[in-house]
């Protein structure tokens, strides 16, 4: 573990998935169906929304006590790592796109949602996601899944 942490950086995104072979999932009884996406999708992510946000301050006041060190970007440093992190992210597309990927489709997708679904100040993430079906046509993996298939 380590004593330095960077409070303004926003280095970290949670995701969880439960990933099934498409055919597989279509085979599965209507009423197992039901049953994972019961515990998945808005479910999974209001609670682990609030598990995150719930445990936040309490893991951070512990690194604190234990004298762990808490650092700030400058705007000037965040531009530096923007940069770096673009070359980065530039080298991945390219890798994807030579592998027959759809990469930028990915990453736009990813951004699209993170940006969606981000933690604004203290509001609860969990919070942000509509009311609605757990998955959207657009984002629904199993879409995903199928447009990466046919190409």
């Amino acid at each position: 573990m380590t004593r330095f942490h960077t409070e303004n950086a926003n280095l970290h995104t949670s995701i969880f998935g439960i990933i099934m072979n498409l055919d597989r999932w279509k085979k599965l009884p209507p009423e197992i169906q039901e049953a994972i996406e019961g515990v998945s999708g808005l479910t999974a992510a209001e609670l682990f929304g609030r598990v995150f946000d719930g445990t936040d301050e309490e893991t951070i006041q512990f690194m604190k006590n234990k004298g762990d060190i808490f650092l700030r970007l400058s705007e000037q440093e965040k531009k530096e790592w923007r940069e770096i992190l673009d070359v980065i992210i530039s080298d991945w597309l390219r890798k994807q796109e030579a592998r027959g990927l759809p990469g930028r489709e990915i990453l736009e997708t990813a951004l699209r949602l993170k940006e969606k679904y981000s933690l604004q100040g203290r509001e609860s993430a969990a919070a942000k996601i509509p009311q609605q079906p757990a998955l959207e046509l657009e984002e629904d993996p199993r879409v995903l899944q199928e447009n990466v298939n046919d190409r």
